[in-house]
């Protein structure tokens, strides 16, 4: 599968190391990149009508601090790939910010699956790892893994270091069969290794399952 990922860096952020492994098949740009970043993988074509067609629907609050006065948030938005022909064009992904209490919203990363007529196909996309920001501070920024599922899941887990960790859910408000998760970033940070993300149905049988890659595989 082929990922499309992009960094920001909020002001406040500038400064900041990542500690986190990052997964190794995707493109990864940014205005201020994190540390240890890879790029391996190229973006596909995309047709242009895409673009216009994109709804960006409600914002997913999750409940989970970014800092003492902020919130993780995560919001459709378009995310600009480049095509075979070097001409860019832009497809659905799904954005992770911090949200302060005034409202102000710092995005810190876009996921999105490229490989053309995957957008919406059944299954996992672009599932990512957490981050830890490590700046002047007594509590680093844990940024939290995330990512979508198309289908109908009851319930979303992830193999952290061996150990099943069932993650959080919200249906997008535009297309209810798109499943965005993501997991607590107090229990799983840039530190833990997810290595997999599993669904399961209502009667318990896992429907879907796939790996989670990092740097080097």
């Amino acid at each position: 599968m082929k990922l499309h990922r992009t960094f920001w860096m909020s002001v406040a952020a500038t400064a900041a190391v990542v500690t986190a492994t990052v997964t190794g098949v995707s493109v990864a740009s940014a205005d201020q990149a994190p540390t240890r970043s890879t790029a391996v993988a190229a973006a596909s074509s995309v047709q242009q009508s895409a673009a216009a067609k994109i709804k960006l629907g409600k914002m997913i609050h999750t409940g989970l601090d970014a800092t003492p006065v902020s919130e993780w948030v995560i919001k459709a938005t378009s995310a600009t790939v480049l095509d075979s022909k070097n001409k860019k064009k832009k497809i659905l992904g799904f954005g992770i910010y911090d949200r302060a209490n005034n409202g102000h919203l710092d995005r810190y990363m876009v996921i999105s699956d490229v490989q053309p007529g995957s957008t919406l196909k059944a299954g996992f996309h672009a599932t990512e790892h957490a981050y830890t920001y490590s700046e002047d501070t007594d509590v680093p920024m844990v940024q939290p893994a995330y990512g979508y599922f198309v289908g109908k899941p009851a319930k979303i887990t992830g193999t952290v270091d061996g150990k099943q960790v069932r993650a959080k859910t919200a249906k997008w408000s535009v297309n209810s069969k798109v499943t965005v998760f993501w997991f607590d970033n107090t229990k799983v940070t840039g530190d833990d290794h997810l290595s997999s993300v599993s669904a399961y149905n209502a009667a318990g049988k896992r429907i879907a399952k796939a790996k989670v890659y990092t740097e080097g595989e």
